[in-house]
């Protein structure tokens, strides 16, 4: 248990001793590496911390006990010890991961297996426990009924919580020690300079120390509720220590006080770690016999402290369990109350729906004949089940979006499967605009109503082309537009060189006198022309030159505001090459 806690207690201080021209210019890397080890590789905190959260679940499980019918104490066993490991698991994770690149903290978010393990691990525990191991035919046939049961829906929730619990309050604790810029910040202060410089890293570690205090009262009181709702009747009888005549189970008494204790272990141990780091930034010189006596002087003090709580009258003076107990029968008598006027509405409609007159009596008993074979219904099991359904789809999507992760996260290249899905969804959308306008000409010859869309011309031009389509036809429209000017792209020219030169095209039309405006489009519905002013600025040759290379030589393919813009970008080259009295379309 007792811990080495001596470096860098004088670090400041050796470091500052030793001549300068005789320290070795730290490197960097080395530096960086040399962080606190001693808390952060420390087996204490885990273990603490864990003790802790299985103080809590064992409290939470008692309740259990009393509140569901058919919970045992084996089953409360099996569900603290999962969720312990899974904590111990979440602190030696953390730990681990704690200073890593920036390739292990992309995949942090693949931890969340552990605790799906630990809930795998927890169901097979309880069918061991209580000798219900269904046969694998029926997890096939009713994986609901066989799987799902109330003591592992309990369990499965308090693994997740208790996993996210130790890995919030683990990376407090973590937060308290020296880290790597601040351990460089040590080296380089006295280790390469003459003088101490002055420390500007002020890292925030009694904000962080007051959250987990502030995180472990509220787990506290959660845990004085549960113990006093594992009450099965009011205290009887007084003593000394009078928490043992609350007729309350004696693992939940003891729970309570070995949460209360790790914590203050806990918090002692932190303020400590945070004292030793703010000394050290500062270059205090302090007394090791001071880290040596720490934790023999906070063990006395929580000693102290439980052996008066525990002569303490509780139980008669405060009453939790009869407020508690008061609160559930107000909540079950409103419940009661809705479910009697319920039945009440119920009873209305059963009755005006019977009409008047006698209630009919029984008929008379009848022996049923003898079925035949071929007659016998169908088994329960072979009739279709929705919640089978929804589970087996539930179940299917889970494992197809882990599965994708877990192989996009290894590099498994999916750009493929993505350019066939697009493919298929291309035949698809050109299939259906095909029956569609078959559909439309149909009904138009039929009824004499024209039902056909209107549409632009690049917008009826492009109806049923992919994306990368649409973007490679605004591009060679454009082409097309510029031979029939003279600026044409020639032989063996790439898009990339010809830019500049459309570009420079684009300006001379722009100086040529009579230039300044261009006829207006023709409204289709009242036949009124609308002017149009030739825009200020010349078109944007060269993002429709890369949108062309992305659709036409890339693997990703182009978004809708890329076609978006390409169709801009093309009216836009049309209206600025055209004149009074021509179309300027191709």
């Amino acid at each position: 248990m007792w811990i080495c806690w001596s470096w860098p207690m004088n670090q400041a201080e050796r470091m500052s001793t030793i001549p300068v021209e005789n320290v070795r210019q730290p490197d960097l890397e080395l530096t960086t590496a040399e962080f606190d080890r001693q808390w952060q590789q420390s087996l204490l905190r885990p273990a603490l911390l864990t003790l802790m959260l299985g103080c809590v679940v064992t409290a939470c499980t008692y309740v259990f006990v009393v509140l569901i019918d058919g919970f045992t104490e084996s089953m409360a066993n099996v569900i603290v010890l999962v969720c312990s490991a899974a904590a111990l698991t979440a602190c030696a994770m953390g730990a681990l991961t704690w200073l890593a690149d920036r390739e292990v903290a992309e995949r942090l978010k693949f931890r969340i297996g552990e605790p799906l393990v630990w809930i795998v691990v927890l169901r097979l525990g309880l069918w061991l426990v209580t000798g219900t191991t269904p046969p694998f035919g029926q997890l096939v046939r009713e994986p609901l009924t066989a799987v799902f049961d109330a003591a592992f829906i309990a369990g499965a929730i308090l693994v997740p919580l208790v996993w996210g619990a130790a890995e919030g309050m683990n990376r407090m604790l973590m937060a308290l020690s020296l880290q790597p810029d601040e351990v460089d910040h040590i080296a380089r202060a006295y280790g390469r300079l003459s003088e101490p410089v002055e420390n500007t890293l002020r890292s925030d570690r009694r904000a962080q120390l007051d959250r987990f205090i502030a995180l472990w009262i509220g787990l506290g009181i959660l845990v004085i509720v549960l113990a006093a709702g594992s009450q099965i009747r009011p205290a009887e009888g007084e003593g000394l220590l009078t928490i043992r005549s609350q007729l309350i189970h004696p693992r939940a008494i003891v729970s309570t006080i070995i949460y209360f204790f790790a914590g203050f272990l806990v918090i002692g141990q932190a303020r400590l770690v945070a004292l030793r780091a703010r000394w050290a930034l500062d270059g205090l010189a302090v007394d090791e016999g001071r880290f040596r006596n720490w934790m023999a002087y906070v063990v006395a003090f929580v000693a102290v402290v439980g052996l008066i709580t525990s002569l303490v009258p509780i139980g008669d003076t405060i009453l939790l369990f009869r407020a508690l107990q008061a609160v559930w029968q107000v909540v079950m008598a409103f419940v009661f109350l809705l479910l009697r006027g319920f039945g009440w509405l119920v009873g209305l409609f059963v009755k005006e729906g019977s009409g008047s007159g006698e209630m009919a009596g029984p008929a008379a008993f009848e022996m049923p004949e003898p079925l035949e074979t071929a007659d016998l219904p169908m088994e329960v099991g072979s009739e279709p089940n929705i919640g089978e359904w929804v589970f087996y789809a539930a179940a299917g999507i889970a494992g197809l979006i882990i599965g994708y992760h877990l192989l996009a996260a290894r590099g498994f290249n999916w750009v493929w499967l993505v350019s066939r899905l697009t493919m298929l969804l291309g035949l698809f959308r050109k299939t259906v605009g095909v029956g569609v306008g078959f559909l439309a000409g149909v009904v138009s010859r039929v009824a004499g109503v024209d039902v056909q869309p209107h549409r632009g011309p690049t917008r009826q031009a492009t109806h049923g082309m992919s994306m990368d389509e649409q973007v490679q036809f605004s591009y060679l429209s454009v082409l097309d537009e510029a031979a029939e000017r003279g600026a044409g792209r020639r032989p063996a020219e790439t898009p990339r060189r010809y830019a500049p030169r459309l570009s420079q095209a684009l300006e001379e039309a722009r100086e040529q006198p009579g230039s300044e405006e261009v006829a207006g489009e023709v409204d289709p519905g009242s036949g009124v022309a609308h002017p149009a002013q030739k825009p200020e600025s010349p078109p944007d040759v060269g993002w429709l030159t890369d949108a062309y290379y992305r659709a036409r030589y890339s693997s990703v393919s182009v978004d809708r505001r890329d076609v978006n813009l390409a169709e801009q970008v093309l009216q836009h080259i049309r209206a600025w090459w055209r004149r009074p009295g021509r179309s300027g379309s191709p």
